[in-house]
C-alpha cells in the first residue's frame, strides 16, 4: 500500500466521485488525460487507483501503478504535448535540442563513437531514445548519449538528409527532420 508520504496522490474531482458511486466495492482507475490521449485508455496511462467502499465513496487506500509511464523529463512531455495536437512540433524542439538522448553504439569503434544509422529512401535515420528507462532491453546493450544541440551540428554540417526518430515512454514516437532541428538551433544562437 503506498501512502500520501510516499508519492503525489492524483486528485480526486467531482466527476471521479461520481464515477465512483457506481462502481462500489471496487478500484477506481486514475488516468493521466495527456498520456491516455495520446496511446488510449490503457494500463500505461494509469496513474494509481483509489479503493471505492460498498457506499461507492473512494477511500483513503490509494495503489500506485508500477506500469505509469507518463512523462519523465521535459523531452518526454513535449512528445506527449505534441502527441494530443496541445502544441506544434516547432515548439517541442527546444526541449530535443537540450535533451541528453540514449543513442545506439557500434562496439567495434568504441574509440571514436559515431552515429548509428539506418537507411530508408532519401534519408539516413538516427534512431534516439529519451531516457535509459525507455531504451529496450532486447537491443545490444552498447549506448551513447548525445545532445540534440550536438545532432543539430551533425546534421547541419552534412550534405545529406537525416531524421532523428525518438522513442519515449508507452511507444509514443516522435521524427524530427534533422534541417528543422539546426534551424531550430541557429535560432536559438543566432
Amino acid at each position: 500500500m503506498v501512502t500520501a508520504q510516499e508519492t503525489t496522490r492524483p486528485p480526486i474531482t467531482e466527476r471521479a466521485r461520481e464515477h465512483a458511486r457506481t462502481i462500489p466495492n471496487s478500484w477506481l482507475q486514475v488516468f493521466d488525460p495527456v498520456v491516455e490521449r495520446v496511446v488510449g485508455a490503457v494500463s500505461e496511462a494509469v496513474i494509481g487507483r483509489y479503493l471505492v467502499d460498498a457506499r461507492g465513496e473512494i477511500t483513503d487506500t490509494y495503489v500506485e501503478n508500477p506500469r505509469y509511464q507518463g512523462p519523465g523529463n521535459e523531452l518526454e512531455g513535449a512528445m506527449f504535448l505534441v502527441g494530443a495536437g496541445s502544441i506544434p512540433l516547432e515548439e517541442a524542439l527546444l526541449a530535443v535540442l537540450g535533451a541528453e538522448l540514449v543513442l545506439p553504439l557500434d562496439p567495434a569503434r568504441r574509440d571514436r563513437p559515431h552515429l548509428v544509422l539506418r537507411e530508408e529512401p532519401g534519408v539516413r535515420v538516427v534512431d534516439a531514445f529519451t531516457s535509459d528507462r525507455v531504451a529496450p532491453a532486447d537491443w545490444p546493450q552498447h549506448w551513447q548519449r548525445r545532445t540534440g544541440a550536438e545532432l543539430a551540428v551533425v546534421f547541419d554540417r552534412a550534405d545529406e538528409r537525416f531524421e532523428l526518430r525518438l522513442c519515449g515512454p508507452a511507444g509514443v514516437r516522435l521524427t524530427v527532420p534533422g534541417d528543422e532541428l539546426a534551424r531550430a538551433l541557429h535560432a536559438t544562437v543566432l
